[in-house]
């Protein structure tokens, strides 16, 4: 995730963690909710993000268990302990 642009960062970092708002997901950092709101359409339209009732946005399924399979797994694939 090094190479994601910081705006992009912050939006993965705080719905990997929690679903939220654009509203909430904007005060998490110095970024404005327009350009936030760019962004999370931006990656709904790569998939990464889904977009529920309410406008409560969350990584989409696919995305969240690779994310959660990687931080399960230790260097080189091994198991962390």
């Amino acid at each position: 995730m090094d190479c994601i642009p910081p705006t992009r960062r912050l939006i993965l970092d705080y719905l990997l963690v929690q679903p939220g708002t654009e509203t909430q997901i904007a005060n998490a950092g110095p970024y404005s909710a327009a350009l936030i709101g760019r962004e999370l359409q931006n990656l709904r339209a790569h998939e990464v993000l889904a977009c529920g009732p309410k406008k409560v946005w969350s990584v989409a399924d696919y995305w969240a268990e690779c994310w959660s399979q990687i931080h399960a797994d230790g260097p080189a694939g091994k198991k962390a302990i």
